[in-house]
């Protein structure tokens, strides 16, 4: 890869600050730049932390501002996202439509709310029929084979003034 003499610089001062790491590409491999020499090469730390000597050719691809994850840290990402769907998830039973999953085993509905017309659960709930319908049409193809046909389950959007429902 051609870099010019005011790139290795930029380089060499985001290293320095250790913010967000410049990442290279050299084979399959990715390295954290550490030190870049104009004349000589560049110097690129592995994830082992050993330092390696590269020349500027052999250089496939430079990403700037990654950030390193730690397991620690893609566990506490993992975790707020867990909280953000389960918070956007509460059924709120004074919206229009609701979507609903019929079939399932026995005992998989207990504390939600069930259709007593079809015995189907409540899975969640929307203001508009479109996005009701948009739900059970990705969660229908979510569903394995196996669950729709030997569990009969599937997704349908209903009105929730035409469900009679009941705690379970």
């Amino acid at each position: 890869m051609k870099l010019k003499p005011r790139d290795i610089k930029r380089y060499n001062k985001i290293a320095e600050k250790g913010r967000k790491p410049v990442m290279v590409r050299v084979g399959n491999n990715w390295y954290t730049w550490y030190e870049g020499d104009p004349k000589h090469g560049v110097f690129l730390t592995t994830q082992s932390g050993r330092d390696v000597e590269f020349d500027f050719k052999q250089i496939d691809d430079i990403e700037e501002g990654i950030e390193k994850l730690t397991k620690s840290k893609l566990k506490e990402i993992i975790r707020e996202e867990i909280q953000k769907l389960k918070e956007a998830e509460k059924l709120d039973l004074k919206k229009s439509y609701g979507v609903f999953l019929r079939g399932g085993s026995i005992g998989s509905g207990r504390g939600q709310y069930i259709d007593r017309k079809t015995d189907a659960k409540l899975v969640a709930t929307y203001d508009s029929e479109s996005e009701a319908k948009g739900r059970a049409k990705r969660s229908n193809g979510r569903l394995s084979p196996g669950e729709k046909k030997y569990y009969g389950m599937k997704y349908t959007a209903i009105k929730l003034s035409r469900a009679k429902l009941v705690k379970s």
